[in-house]
């Protein structure tokens, strides 16, 4: 991210350079030209060095030279649109650049909660068809059983 706001940089130091040395009517003058590269030169050394704070502060001093050349008519609205161009890709870069990157470990999910105002019954288990007793009030012969095993006792009658 460094080296793309470092590139845009450059970009921004060659648009302020070749403006200034062409032979063509000027749309920025040499002053002007000279005072915004050393504060592109300053922008870069920043972002290089990974000191995104003062790169940040240098591009604000850049574009308060940029505006104090539009005010004194030191840059013609062409060029003018370039450089604000340029400076306006560098400081988005720095700012994605400064924002933290999304963590790499999942966010716990938060524990569900229980409402504990009203007691309720448990829910029974009908998924083996039996739900209950019936009618039959255990008087079964035991065939559900394992051989081996006594068969239930009949109630009331002790023989």
């Amino acid at each position: 991210m460094i080296r793309r706001a470092a590139a845009s940089l450059v970009a921004i130091a060659l648009a302020v350079t070749l403006a200034a040395c062409g032979t063509a009517p000027v749309d920025l003058a040499r002053s002007a030209s000279s005072v915004m590269q050393d504060s592109v030169v300053s922008v870069a050394e920043a972002a290089a060095e990974g000191d995104l704070a003062t790169a940040v502060a240098q591009l604000d001093e850049l574009q308060q030279r940029l505006d104090q050349a539009i005010a004194d008519g030191d840059v013609s609205a062409v060029r003018a649109g370039a450089i604000q161009a340029s400076i306006d890709a560098v400081r988005a870069d720095l700012e994605a650049a400064a924002a933290p990157e999304p963590s790499a470990t999942p966010t716990p999910a938060a524990p569900a909660t229980v409402d504990q105002g009203e007691e309720t019954t448990a829910p029974v288990d009908t998924s083996t068809g039996n739900s209950g007793p019936g009618k039959n009030s255990g008087k079964g012969k035991g065939a559900d059983k394992p051989k081996g095993e006594p068969k239930d006792k009949p109630k009331g009658k002790d023989k």
